[in-house]
């Protein structure tokens, strides 16, 4: 079963508040992947907690991916996922660690087609990161070692800056239903979440997100999402007789 994006929907917070993702359950299947990524814009620079107070959810970032871009605002990028199951109508996330005065950012995609655990997880090859101290578009880094023509490209990225909220533009070939969404507050956050469902090539660059203006901390990300295999039917053992006595 081929990969297909099902929908997506953002959410934002400030003073350090919660953000909450809701759903339109009627449109999601069981095992449908939801993928979120949360980006928190502050000065702060002690690695913030960034986590789904929704249970149920994997962290793909292991830990808050961080950089401390100075006075000018400090990346946060976690990236999380679930595989839908029927009542899943809301995620919730929660900050700690961080000030009054940073804000919350949160972006999801809905895939299907993705396998599931039992089938060795979501991610074909490991998650890969990067982040920049000051300045500069966000650039999610190359991939390689996937296969070409069954692999779905996702890329993220969270920005914080010491004004209003950057605005984004995905990378070329990552622009269709791009996710991104922005909180406004002494130091704003801005998130964005895209993807490429069939045409990479190993290896893949994925190409940077261009920002509005002069961000500070950035983090990014890229994964591969491995297809689910294909269902094999039950064999049947069918008696034909020839009509003969």
């Amino acid at each position: 079963m081929a990969i297909s994006r099902i929908t997506g929907v953002t959410a934002t917070a400030t003073n350090a508040g919660a953000t909450t993702l809701n759903y339109d359950e009627a449109l999601l299947l069981t095992n449908d992947l939801i993928l979120v990524a949360w980006s928190c814009g502050d000065d702060d620079f002690t690695q913030p907690t960034l986590a789904m107070t929704t249970g149920g959810y994997t962290e793909l970032t292991t830990s808050t991916l961080s950089v401390d871009g100075g006075t000018a605002g400090d990346g946060n990028l976690a990236i999380f996922y679930k595989y839908f199951v029927p009542g899943d109508v809301s995620a919730v996330t929660a900050a700690s660690g961080t000030g009054a005065d940073s804000s919350n950012a949160t972006a999801c995609q809905v895939f299907r087609g993705v396998a599931t655990v039992a089938q060795g997880g979501p991610l074909e090859i490991a998650i890969q990161v990067a982040s920049g101290a000051s300045g500069g578009d966000p650039n999610p880094p190359s991939v390689t070692g996937f296969t070409e023509a069954t692999s779905a490209i996702v890329i993220a990225c969270a920005m914080s800056v010491a004004t209003a909220p950057l605005t984004l533009t995905a990378p070329t070939n990552y622009t269709t239903n791009f996710m991104t969404a922005g909180a406004t507050d002494t130091f704003s956050a801005t998130v964005g979440l895209a993807y490429r469902l069939t045409g990479a090539a190993d290896p893949e660059d994925p190409g940077v997100f261009v920002d509005s203006g002069a961000g500070a901390g950035w983090c990014a990300a890229t994964l591969v999402l491995k297809e689910a295999p294909a269902a094999v039917a039950n064999p049947r053992l069918v008696i034909v007789t020839s009509g003969l006595p």
